[in-house]
């Protein structure tokens, strides 16, 4: 019978929830998390009104970060887009989703052959049907 395998503990290996742990041990003083909570009760906030104002504040930070797209925010709040769709439309977060998205450039399309302008080609070239360029000088 083969002995137990040893698990290996190297950072690669540990979850996201335990390097969080690990990194917040290392702060002196209270946590981020234990701020906002602080802040919240000091603020006269209750239960469910904190818990909205986080939800409200890391799903805008999320589709931030995401320029608005609502898949990779569902992926990285590890939630199914339709989830994260319908909680964006409960929160009216559309119109910041919406302004978060990067404009694209706009293509230009290329002209056909034949309505290319007109380069001047040098001595012993000739311009195939295609638009390429053949050398005579080469060719022969």
């Amino acid at each position: 019978m083969k002995p137990p395998r040893k698990q290996k503990t190297n950072s690669f290996h540990k979850t996201r929830k335990e390097m969080f742990l690990m990194e917040s041990s290392k702060v002196k003083g209270p946590s981020p998390i234990e701020q906002i909570a602080r802040l919240c009760l000091d603020a006269g906030m209750g239960d469910n009104e904190a818990v909205c104002a986080f939800r409200t504040h890391l799903i805008r930070e999320a589709l931030r970060r995401n320029c608005g797209n609502v898949c990779r925010t569902a992926r990285v709040l590890r939630h199914h887009r339709n989830t994260i769709s319908r909680i964006i439309e409960q929160l009216h977060l559309r119109e910041f989703a919406l302004s978060c998205r990067v404009q694209q450039p706009r293509r230009i399309p290329s002209l056909p052959v034949d309505q290319r302008p007109r380069t001047a080609l040098p001595e012993g070239t000739l311009l195939l049907h295609d638009g390429n360029r053949l050398d005579q000088s080469r060719a022969a």
